[in-house]
C-alpha cells in the first residue's frame, strides 16, 4: 500500500542508488509530475492534501468505522516538524488523493506565569468532549489557524489584576 511507500521513502532512497537507480532524475521527473496541474484540477497545496480525521481513542470504533466528527477533512495546517505539527499517513485520504493526519498536539498553551489573564490556549476537539455540547469543537477553527483562546478564569480573583504575585500578601492569594 501507499502508506507502507512514504513510511519507507527515506530508506528507499538511501538504497536505491546502489541498485542503478538515478534518484536525482526520479525525484526532478516526480518534481515535474507534480507541478504539472491539469487544466480544470486545483493546485495541490498542503493543507488540501493534508486533511484531518478525527478519532476518539476512547470509544472502542475502530478508526476507519469511527463517527465523524466536527472539523473532519479539514485541511491540516502543518508537518512533523514545524509549530503546527501534524503526522500523517500517506495516500490514505477519502479521494486517494492525499494523506490523513491521524496525529497533532491535543493542545496547545502559553502561559503567562505574572499574568494569568494573559495565558492562552487552545485544544483541537474542544474542551468537552461530548458531541452536539458547545464546546464540543468551538476551538478547532483556531487550532488549524494556529491561533489562541484566552484562557477562562478558574477562581474569582483570577479575572482581577492584582499586580504581580510577588506583590500580593500569602493572605491574599489563599
Amino acid at each position: 500500500p501507499v502508506e507502507r511507500v512514504g513510511a519507507a521513502l527515506p530508506r528507499l532512497l538511501e538504497v536505491l542508488p546502489d541498485h542503478g537507480v538515478d534518484v536525482g532524475a526520479l525525484a526532478l521527473a516526480a518534481l515535474e509530475d507534480a507541478a504539472a496541474t491539469p487544466a480544470g484540477v486545483p493546485a495541490a497545496t498542503w493543507g488540501r492534501l493534508h486533511r484531518l480525521r478525527t478519532v476518539h481513542g476512547l470509544d472502542g470504533t475502530p478508526w476507519h468505522d469511527a463517527v465523524e466528527r466536527p472539523g473532519e477533512g479539514s485541511p491540516l495546517p502543518g508537518d512533523t516538524d514545524c509549530v503546527l505539527a501534524t503526522s500523517s499517513v500517506p495516500g490514505l485520504s477519502p479521494d486517494g488523493l492525499g494523506d490523513t493526519g491521524l496525529r497533532g498536539p491535543v493542545a496547545r498553551y502559553v502561559w503567562d506565569l505574572a499574568d494569568r489573564g494573559a495565558s492562552r490556549w487552545v485544544v483541537p476537539l474542544g474542551a468537552d468532549g461530548v458531541q452536539g455540547a458547545p464546546h464540543a469543537a468551538d476551538q478547532l477553527p483556531l487550532w488549524l489557524a494556529g491561533r489562541l483562546a484566552p484562557v477562562p478564569p478558574t477562581r474569582p480573583d483570577d479575572a482581577v489584576d492584582d499586580g504581580p504575585p510577588a506583590a500580593r500578601t500569602p493572605e491574599e492569594t489563599a
